[in-house]
């Protein structure tokens, strides 16, 4: 799948989310449900990067070293950004549930 694709769409879809919670169109179970959908696809996604490596030096590639696994540095920020958007929401779900 082109990564390019992946990235745009897992910042669109959180974006989307972000923004029906903060309208309140969304309740914020729903919200959380949403934030870690996304999260755990986009995740998924750059795991099977590293599909013959241990998962322990997977994650650190992903957090640490951005072009370890043969990406760029869009990516990296989009995954930081996602998940950065994510932790907003989910904080403020947790706080009004």
């Amino acid at each position: 799948m082109n990564p390019k694709l992946v990235h745009i769409s897992a910042a669109l879809l959180m974006g989307f989310v972000v923004v029906l919670f903060e309208f309140g169109a969304l309740s914020p179970a729903n919200a959380f449900f949403g934030v870690l959908a996304v999260l755990v696809l986009l995740t998924a996604y750059k795991l099977l990067k590293f599909e013959g490596r241990p998962l322990p030096e997977a994650v650190r590639t992903i957090l640490s070293r951005p072009a370890g696994g043969g990406g760029r540095l869009i990516g990296y920020f989009t995954y930081i950004g996602v998940t950065a958007a994510g932790l907003l929401v989910a904080l403020q779900a947790a706080t009004t549930i």
